[in-house]
């Protein structure tokens, strides 16, 4: 696959799958072998997302359980290879239970960025790195310093 026609793949994830929440398509896009790489359940005590479609409509379960009106924003995408690099903002109300803060109404705005990996048209493989201590910061979570 041309790196275009890759970028053109993770587009529709994000624009339909996510932020239009049309799961009947994750079955064309995500390969039955997707495994994440950093994009952890919500709670810090949750088991390991599963594999394939299944962990990923888990993953977006969760998110849509605690920012019901999430919305990711494109700001970048870059791709070569079998790899896209998407810079993304999200906005979104707390509205559920988000690493043991109860739900508060606030509006949030962070970053993240993403690596997909695609094989045969399909998105294989996902890296996350995103800001989750501004998030928490945004909700009115308390930062704790930890001893040494």
């Amino acid at each position: 696959m041309s790196a275009e026609t890759n970028k053109a793949i993770v587009r529709q994830f994000i624009e339909e799958c996510s932020n239009g929440r049309n799961n009947k398509l994750l079955e064309q896009i995500i390969s039955p072998n997707w495994v994440s790489h950093g994009t952890q359940s919500a709670s810090a005590n949750a088991p390991r997302l599963p594999w394939g479609v299944e962990g990923v409509r888990h993953l977006q379960d969760q998110v849509f359980s605690i920012w019901p009106d999430n919305h990711w924003t494109i700001e970048d995408m870059i791709a070569e290879g079998d790899k896209v690099v998407v810079r993304m903002t999200s906005r979104a109300t707390h509205s559920g239970t988000y690493r043991g803060i109860p739900a508060t109404g606030r509006h949030v705005v962070f970053s993240s960025i993403w690596i997909y990996r695609l094989v045969d048209g399909k998105i294989t493989e996902a890296w996350r790195s995103a800001d989750d201590l501004g998030r928490v910061i945004q909700i009115g979570g308390k930062i704790i310093p930890t001893e040494h």
